[in-house]
């Protein structure tokens, strides 16, 4: 477990990171409030179904950076 990062600054010490590569299509994953289909809140859907919020120092990262519906 690692606590949440300022932004610019690593999260966890080296041995303790880890790291996800997804492709293709995610259908547990969705942009809100935007005003065209590239812009929003990342969304994640969790295992009740419902959905939450990317945080707002995830969203800057690379990985979200071209999120398009």
């Amino acid at each position: 477990e690692c606590p949440v990062a300022v932004l610019g600054k690593p999260p966890c010490a080296p041995g303790n990171a880890a790291a996800v590569h997804c492709s293709g299509t995610v259908e547990s994953l969705r942009l809100v409030m935007g005003e065209t289909r590239c812009d929003g809140f990342v969304e994640l859907a969790v295992s009740t179904g419902a959905w939450r919020r990317v945080p707002g120092e995830l969203s800057l990262l690379r990985n979200f950076s071209n999120v398009c519906w």
